[in-house]
């Protein structure tokens, strides 16, 4: 079940960061763990002010999240042992349903995220180095 996280709660944002840093651990083996834990404490205080669109298991816990805020894709998350069963393609055609363009990044080393926004019919736009880590960016987009 896909949901609108308003008003999140500690225990989701708990789950939510959990689901984030293993995700840009496993997603992003290029970039220093370092720059995640650096992250966090920013992450943990945008997520309240992003459109959080959460994917529930029956037991009601958190196993994949899509952030978005002002039509732009933060951050598309499964928990590992959930890939590959269409949550991440649940997430985004829910959002394209409610938003049209979508913008997104995405290193051109995580082959597997890039596969997927191509497959879900995101364009690349323009790619660039990123200036924190250095590495090649696209820049994709997504229009109905």
């Amino acid at each position: 079940m896909i949901k609108l996280v308003q008003n999140i709660t500690p225990d989701e944002l708990t789950s939510i960061m959990n689901i984030w840093r293993e995700g840009n651990a496993e997603g992003h083996p290029f970039i220093a763990e370092t720059y995640w834990k650096d992250k966090s404490d920013l992450v943990a205080k945008m997520l309240p002010k992003s459109n959080i669109y959460a994917y529930y298991d029956d037991s009601k816990h958190i196993i994949g999240f899509l952030g978005e805020m002002d039509n732009y894709i933060a951050g598309l998350f499964v928990k590992n042992e959930f890939q590959t069963l269409g949550i991440g393609t649940q997430l985004i055609n829910h959002v394209k349903e409610l938003k049209s363009p979508l913008n997104l990044h995405v290193y051109k080393k995580n082959s597997k995220a890039l596969k997927f926004y191509l497959k879900n019919r995101f364009i690349i736009d323009s790619e660039a180095v990123d200036g924190e880590t250095n590495e090649i960016e696209f820049s994709m987009s997504w229009k109905k």
